[in-house]
């Protein structure tokens, strides 16, 4: 019974340190932070198709994309021909 007894008390102190271990612990290792990366999503590569189908399909007139080419043209000439001037 000596035996039992003492291998119960060393069990009991180990347990002991080792929930203060944990207990003691940071938070978990999971934790997002600020440099943390997303695992990628593996999609099926439709999400174009599916959101900007006339675009992929070539059925949309350039005009738009001309227009937004020019205003970006001009915000650069805007901003940085006085400087050059």
């Amino acid at each position: 019974m000596s035996l039992l007894r003492a291998a119960s008390r060393f069990g009991s102190a180990a347990a002991a340190r080792r929930t203060a271990v944990v207990a003691k612990a940071p938070t978990a290792p999971f934790a997002r932070t600020f440099v943390t990366r997303s695992l990628p999503r593996l999609g099926h590569n439709l999400e174009d198709h599916y959101d900007m189908a006339e675009f992929m399909c070539k059925m949309h007139h350039p005009l738009g994309e001309y227009l937004i080419w020019a205003v970006m043209c001009s915000g650069f000439l805007v901003s940085f021909a006085p400087m050059m001037h």
